[in-house]
């Protein structure tokens, strides 16, 4: 409520069920559409905004449509866009649509994966849709700006409250007449207050020291003691000085009020001189509403000129002075600085006025059956039903609130009637159940949206319980063979060689002006020359060969896949015929002369070769490959046509 002392209406049992279900639709439709857009779709036509765009399995998609679906999925585009584009180029817009609303048709199916809870949460969901645009063409687009005389007439009849009271803001310098002591064991109140303050008397001034200052021996002198709590050691009390002590204060403040008159700023005398934390910092905005201000504080300022220093007073803490840096009087505030204010409580309260009346027809339908008789029994069971809607039952147990007590027979209709509007899940039914005898759920707006929220939430639900399905089920033998046959080229194996290998590291560094590669390769070709048998060339590349990854002692590599060789080397060794010397070649740092053994040439496995690994290679495939093939298996069924 805008002002809190004026209670301009009784509190509307469902209205915050209403608020809670509609309002966050129609709060981000309202942020997201800025004003250049809504501008621009005043301007217009009707048949503009229902010219069809699309069709998804033969039903018509409305540019109108694809504005509110855009609005609550987030896409990017505008309104105006979206108004202006050929339909062609809305085509993104259109499938992610058709998607949400073709998965989530297979979502509702039996078997479909998607569990009751998920289930639940859409129809909530499409529940929130269908209120948030009732709630929207019902009470928001019927409400109407309040005119002039209206805000007149609030104002006048409101004046006092709009009044401000008499503020100030004041510097302070404070002298407390109380001293802070910590309790030790063995202390007594008396004993303190005669310690400190000369009198045992002084015990019922006796404050604990933290913000609120209150008495630490409320009642001591008259008697009453009982709510007086033992002293412990370590408590912090503030303790009234005595005569001779507060002496000293004054003389002390006395000092600080000669030291400004002498001209010494007010902060620096105060940071000197006051035990008060703000230390000559602006105190803003003091009023007496709320925590009442001392009356000595206040004659001090009212008898005081803005920028002027007051005398020193005393008040029942200790000793002041103030600067009194600003005042502002009385006054009512004006009808222009409140007019914004008076407008929202207008529109409060002509939203209230709707929505009682909006009420009252919902509540009064032929629908709601209420058992009063069952529902006042305290001898009923919880468990029996007193309210029905439609086929819908709600059990007595659902209405009675622990705050309330237990039902009884003394109860009036009217308070039965409280417990029933205030049921949440039976008003969203009957709200929804209003919203839907008035064509809502069919409407355009609500079909869009709900193809944003509801549907997109069913759809990802039934698209993880696909992906999931992939995961725990492996093929058949019959799906992996038909695999294999389609897909027969790609199981190809690559040449492979056996050969000898005489492998020399090229050196980092060399000679100057030699090249260290052509340096291995002459040496290698030294090392071979006259070598003509396989022994031989075995003997010598045992004997002279570096370490090289993959190489053996026996200088032998065997069924070397030409994919994992060098491109050099794999073409040499394709060159080669068996029992042939190849030449030098540079590879991965090394110098390698090979002698080809034995070539396996390409060929295609037969499937009983493959057939163990084939499930879960095609498992993998489809794991890639989704949800590509999904979505493109749910688009062709949306069967979109562009207008």
């Amino acid at each position: 409520m805008l002002f809190p002392e004026l209670a301009h209406f009784k509190k509307i049992p469902s209205l915050l069920v209403l608020l809670a279900l509609a309002l966050p639709w129609s709060v981000s439709l309202a942020q997201e559409s800025d004003k250049e857009d809504a501008e621009y779709e005043k301007t217009l036509p009707e048949s503009r905004r229902q010219e069809v765009a699309a069709t998804i399995q033969g039903k018509p998609v409305t540019r109108q449509m694809l504005v509110f679906f855009n609005e609550s999925s987030k896409s990017g585009l505008t309104k105006k866009e979206i108004y202006k584009k050929p339909a062609a180029e809305l085509i993104d817009l259109v499938k992610a649509m058709a998607l949400n609303r073709i998965a989530a048709d297979h979502a509702r199916q039996p078997g479909s994966g998607v569990g009751v809870e998920v289930q639940e949460m859409a129809r909530r969901k499409t529940e929130q849709v269908v209120l948030g645009t009732f709630y929207r063409n019902e009470i928001q687009n019927q409400m109407q700006e309040p005119t002039e005389e209206e805000i007149q007439e609030f104002y006048g009849a409101n004046t006092e409250s709009f009044s401000v009271p008499f503020t100030f803001s004041i510097r302070h310098i404070f002298v407390s007449a109380y001293e802070s002591v910590e309790t030790q064991e063995g202390d007594t109140l008396e004993g303190i207050a005669e310690r400190i303050g000369g009198d045992p008397a002084l015990v019922e001034r006796i404050l604990i020291d933290n913000d609120a200052k209150s008495p630490r021996a409320p009642g001591y002198l008259s008697g009453d003691r009982t709510a007086i709590k033992p002293l412990e050691p370590g408590e912090h009390l503030l303790v009234p000085l005595s005569e001779e002590g507060r002496k000293a204060k004054r003389d002390r403040i006395a000092e600080a009020r000669q030291r400004l008159e002498a001209g010494d700023s007010f902060t620096s005398v105060a940071m000197e001189y006051s035990d008060n934390a703000t230390k000559g910092e602006v105190i803003q905005g003091i009023q007496q509403s709320g925590r009442p201000v001392l009356p000595a504080i206040l004659e001090a300022v009212e008898s005081t000129p803005e920028g002027g220093i007051t005398d020193i007073f005393e008040t029942r803490h200790g000793y002041n002075i103030m600067a009194v840096v600003q005042k502002n009087p009385e006054r009512v505030k004006p009808l222009e600085e409140v007019r914004i204010a008076i407008v929202q409580n207008l529109k409060q309260r002509k939203r209230d006025d709707l929505i009682r009346e909006m009420l009252e027809k919902i509540y009064q339908g032929p629908e709601l059956k209420v058992d009063y008789a069952t529902f006042k029994d305290p001898a009923t069971s919880p468990g029996l039903t007193v309210v029905r809607v439609g086929d819908r039952e709600f059990a007595k147990e659902g209405f009675i609130r622990p705050e309330l007590g237990e039902t009884s027979k003394e109860m009036r209709d009217e308070d039965v009637d409280m417990l029933v509007r205030n049921h949440r899940d039976l008003a969203t039914l009957l709200w929804f159940r209003f919203a839907k005898s008035l064509g809502l759920d069919e409407s355009p707006e609500v079909l869009a949206l709900n193809d944003a929220s509801a549907n997109r939430l069913l759809r990802d639900s039934w698209l993880k319980a696909k992906r999931d399905e992939i995961e725990k089920e492996l093929p058949s033998a019959q799906e992996a063979k038909a695999y294999f046959e389609k897909h027969r080229e790609s199981f190809m194996t690559p040449p492979a060689y056996t050969f000898y290998a005489l492998a020399l590291k090229v050196p980092g560094e060399s000679q100057e002006g030699k090249d260290p590669v052509a340096e291995t390769k002459a040496r290698a070709a030294e090392l071979l020359q006259g070598v003509g048998a396989s022994e031989e060339f075995q003997r010598v590349a045992r004997e002279h060969s570096d370490d090289m990854p993959g190489l053996g002692e026996d200088a032998l590599l065997e069924n070397a896949r030409a994919t994992d060789l060098s491109d050099a080397m794999g073409a040499e060794l394709a060159a080669l015929g068996r029992g042939q010397m190849g030449r030098p070649i540079f590879t991965n740092g090394y110098v390698v002369v090979p002698w080809l053994v034995d070539r396996l040439e390409p060929r295609v496995p037969e499937y009983e070769e493959v057939r163990e690994m084939l499930p879960k290679m095609v498992q993998n495939v489809k794991k890639a490959r989704f949800p590509e093939d999904l979505v493109n298996d749910l688009l062709q069924e949306a069967d979109i046509q562009i207008q």
